[in-house]
């Protein structure tokens, strides 16, 4: 499975575009993970619940029968949570799925690793920034035993680099500089490796270019802040809900 470090950072840039309905009534949390958005949850309308709704996002992913909601729902945890929810989050990402696991699971397991990046954000958790900074290296998932292999993915390898690769995500996300430290001995490290070991030299470039990109957005970020990062990245964008 090709993931684009750049096409990502731009799709969820729409999380931070809703102008058109900011001045709407809330809806119930559950009302608003359970709508599908073009773009993925809107972050201007997700920043305006707060953490007495936690425990009905919680409810929702501790529920099968609603495992569609789940990319939306640990998001949106991750958004309005507090550093005590952090255990529950690795939880989630870690954890052996109980029942058939669907691909919302498997999407849903993703959103959460790069979605520690908007909870670092706002938590300043040193605990969930030095987890996606272990999380780079891709063993990290199998010292974690990390189970469950789902319809994206032929092999435990091949999702473990793509589980990876959204830390690498979540860390540009958050825009701390610790964060973004991180990368840039990620990225050195590999380099060194890379010319002494078996890994081929496009898997090398591969993973360059992905921190080369990240390291950028990063730094806009911590710059900006997320809010005007994607701001003038969309500033010409309408958002589009279905």
């Amino acid at each position: 499975m090709k993931i684009s470090m750049k096409k990502i950072l731009i799709t969820l840039s729409a999380l931070m575009v809703s102008i058109s309905t900011m001045a709407q009534e809330l809806v119930s949390v559950e009302e608003f993970v359970g709508k599908t958005y073009f773009h993925g949850l809107p972050y201007e309308q997700a920043i305006q619940y707060d953490a007495t709704y936690v425990p009905q996002l919680k409810a929702i992913l501790n529920d099968y029968s609603q495992s569609e909601l789940w990319p939306n729902t640990i998001v949106m945890l991750e958004i309005i949570g507090s550093k005590q929810d952090l255990d529950d989050i690795i939880s989630f990402i870690e954890s052996e799925p109980a029942g058939e696991y669907s691909i919302a699971h498997e999407r849903a397991k993703n959103a959460a690793i790069y979605g520690l990046g908007y909870f670092i954000n706002h938590t300043k958790s040193k605990k969930a920034l030095n987890y996606l900074v272990e999380s780079l290296q891709e063993n990290s998932w199998v010292k974690r035993d990390v189970r469950g292999l789902g319809r994206l993915h032929k092999t435990e390898s091949e999702r473990n680099a793509d589980f990876s690769k959204y830390a690498m995500l979540g860390l540009a996300l958050s825009g701390e500089s610790e964060a973004i430290l991180g990368i840039k001995q990620f990225k050195a490290n590999n380099a060194s490796k890379t010319l002494n070991s078996r890994v081929s030299e496009s898997r090398r470039d591969k993973i360059n270019r992905a921190a080369e990109v990240a390291l950028e957005e990063g730094e806009k970020i911590r710059k900006q802040g997320l809010r005007e990062y994607y701001k003038s990245q969309h500033q010409h964008d309408e958002h589009l809900e279905h």
